[in-house]
C-alpha cells in the first residue's frame, strides 16, 4: 500500500515538472492569438487577389477590389483611383456604376487621395497625433459630418505612384492601418499589371524602343554609340546640305492665242473659200451655208404675219375686244419667229474673227457636205505672240509653280537656248503613252522670226534647291503617297 502511494506521489511530481506555467501558457495564447490573425489577414489578401485576377479587364478588377474592400473592412464607401500622365484620375466607386468625374464629389475624393500620396504615406482623418502636414483635402471631403472616418492608402510598385484607395465610414471607428498596408504592397502590382495589359500599342511601342535604346546604347557599348553619332551626324547634314536640281520635260510651240470658227446651226456647206495655211484678215469670209431652205423657211413665215394680221383687223373691225387681243398676240409670236429665221439667215457667213493664219481646217468639207451645230470648222491664230505648252510628269508637277523660270530647246533650233517663264499650271491630268501628265503654260521670255506654231523640243526647268535627303527621296515620298492614297484614301 505503501508502495502504491509512493507510486502515485512520483508520477504527480513528474506532471508538475512537465506541465508550463503560467506565462508559458499566456505566452503561448498570445502567439496562438497573432498566427490566427496573420492567417486571416493572408485569406483576406487571397480572396481578394483571386477576385482581381478572376476580372479580364482592369475595370472589373478595380469594381471587384472596390467592392471586396467594403465589405472587408465595413466601409461605407471605397474609392479607387490610378496615376496617368495627367495625375491622379477616378476609376471606380463602390456601388457606383456610372461615374461622373466632373462632379464635386468626385474631385473630393481625388484631393484627398492625392494628399496621402503627396505625403507618400497612409492619411487618416481625424488625424493622429503623428499626422504630417495639413489635412485640408480631407477636411473638405469629411465635410461638417463630425463622426466619420477616412482613410487613404497610396499604392506603390517597385517604388513607383501606382494610384490610390480611399475608404470612408460614418462613424468614428478607426481603420486597421497595417492591414491596409500589406494589402497596399501586395495588391499595387497586380493593378500595375492590369494596367499594363490594357496599355495601347502606341504606349507598349514606347516603352519597348526606351527599354532597346537603354539595352543597345547603354554606357557598356561605346563604339555602338560612336557609330550612332555618326549616322545621326551624316542624317542631320542630307538634311542641311542642299544640291540644285532641274525638271525636264517635253514641250511644243503653240500660238498664244487662237479662235475656233465653228457652226452656228445644222446645214450643208455651199462654199469653202479658205484652206489650211491661208492667212485672213479681221471680218473676211471663210465659208457660207446653204441658204435655200432658210429662204423657203422666211416665205413660210411670211405667209404666217399676213394671215395673223388679216385675222387681227377683222378681230378690230368687230369691236371684239377679246378677239383682237388673242390675234395681236399671234401677230407678234409671228413676227418673232420670222426676226428668229432672219438671225439664223444671216449667220450663214462664216467670217474670220481676227488676222492671222488658218492653223487647222477640215480638208474633208467640200460643197454640199453636211455640218452640224457647233462643229468646229476653222482655227485661226495670229502670225506672232507665241507660247509654250509643257508636259510635266506627275511626280513633278508639285514642284512646279507659276513664275518659275527654265530654258527651251527647240529640235529645230538645237543650238539655241530660249528662256521662258512659267504663266500657269492646268489642273487637269492628260493621260499619253500610259502615263500621266500636267500641262504647263510658258512664256518666251525672247521671240525670233524663226519660230512656228507646232515646233517641239525640250524644257528644263530651274526647281532651285533642295536638301540631298530630299532629292534622293523624291521619287520615294510620291510613291509612298501614291499608295498611301491607294490602300487609305
Amino acid at each position: 500500500m505503501n508502495s502504491h502511494a509512493r507510486e502515485q506521489r512520483r508520477r504527480a511530481a513528474e506532471v508538475t515538472q512537465t506541465a508550463p506555467s503560467a506565462p508559458e501558457l499566456a505566452a503561448l495564447h498570445a502567439r496562438a492569438v497573432r498566427a490566427e490573425k496573420v492567417a486571416g489577414h493572408q485569406a483576406v489578401l487571397l480572396g481578394m487577389l483571386a477576385e482581381m485576377l478572376d476580372s479580364q479587364s482592369l475595370q472589373g478588377a478595380l469594381d471587384s477590389l472596390a467592392a471586396a474592400l467594403k465589405a472587408r473592412f465595413d466601409a461605407d464607401r471605397v474609392a479607387i483611383a490610378l496615376t496617368d500622365a495627367t495625375g491622379l484620375k477616378l476609376h471606380a466607386v463602390s456601388q457606383q456604376a456610372v461615374l461622373d468625374t466632373s462632379s464635386s464629389e468626385a474631385r473630393l475624393l481625388v484631393d484627398a487621395m492625392d494628399e496621402a500620396c503627396t505625403q507618400e504615406s497612409i492619411v487618416c482623418w481625424p488625424p493622429t497625433s503623428d499626422s504630417l502636414g495639413v489635412l485640408a483635402a480631407h477636411r473638405a471631403l469629411a465635410g461638417r459630418r463630425v463622426s466619420s472616418a477616412i482613410c487613404s492608402v497610396p499604392l506603390y510598385d517597385r517604388q513607383e505612384l501606382i494610384g490610390a484607395v480611399l475608404l470612408e465610414r460614418r462613424d468614428q471607428r478607426a481603420f486597421p492601418v497595417q492591414t491596409l498596408e500589406r494589402l497596399s504592397v501586395c495588391l499595387a502590382p497586380v493593378l500595375n499589371l492590369h494596367q499594363q495589359a490594357e496599355r495601347s500599342w502606341w504606349s507598349v511601342l514606347t516603352s519597348s524602343s526606351r527599354t532597346g535604346l537603354q539595352r543597345y546604347l547603354g554606357g557598356e557599348r561605346p563604339g555602338v554609340r560612336a557609330l550612332c553619332a555618326l549616322a545621326m551626324v551624316a542624317l542631320i547634314g542630307s538634311f542641311i546640305i542642299s544640291m540644285p536640281w532641274h525638271i525636264a520635260a517635253p514641250a511644243e510651240l503653240l500660238s498664244h492665242e487662237r479662235r475656233l470658227v465653228s457652226a452656228p446651226q445644222n446645214g450643208f456647206v455651199a462654199d469653202m473659200l479658205i484652206v489650211a495655211g491661208d492667212r485672213v484678215t479681221e471680218g473676211q469670209v471663210l465659208a457660207r451655208l446653204d441658204q435655200r431652205e432658210l429662204e423657203l423657211e422666211v416665205a413660210s413665215r411670211d405667209s404666217d404675219i399676213a394671215m395673223a394680221d388679216a385675222e387681227f383687223r377683222a378681230a378690230m373691225a368687230s369691236y371684239d375686244r377679246q378677239a383682237t387681243g388673242i390675234a395681236r398676240a399671234r401677230l407678234a409670236q409671228a413676227r418673232a419667229r420670222r426676226e428668229g429665221v432672219e438671225q439664223r439667215l444671216m449667220r450663214t457667213e462664216l467670217v474670220s474673227p481676227m488676222n492671222g493664219i488658218v492653223i487647222a481646217a477640215d480638208a474633208s468639207r467640200t460643197s454640199g457636205s453636211a455640218v452640224s451645230r457647233g462643229e468646229v470648222l476653222f482655227e485661226i491664230a495670229p502670225n506672232a505672240d507665241f507660247e509654250v505648252h509643257v508636259l510635266v510628269d506627275e511626280a513633278d508637277i508639285y514642284d512646279v509653280h507659276v513664275g518659275q523660270a527654265g530654258i527651251l530647246s527647240l529640235r529645230a533650233m538645237p543650238g539655241e537656248s530660249l528662256p521662258i517663264v512659267v504663266d500657269s499650271v492646268y489642273p487637269v491630268a492628260e493621260a499619253k503613252d500610259g502615263r500621266n501628265r500636267f500641262r504647263v503654260k510658258a512664256e518666251l521670255a525672247e521671240s525670233t522670226a524663226m519660230l512656228r506654231p507646232g515646233q517641239s523640243g525640250v524644257v528644263r526647268l530651274e526647281a532651285g534647291r533642295m536638301s540631298v535627303m530630299g532629292v534622293l527621296t523624291r521619287r520615294f515620298n510620291r510613291a509612298l503617297a501614291d499608295l498611301w492614297w491607294r490602300w487609305v484614301g
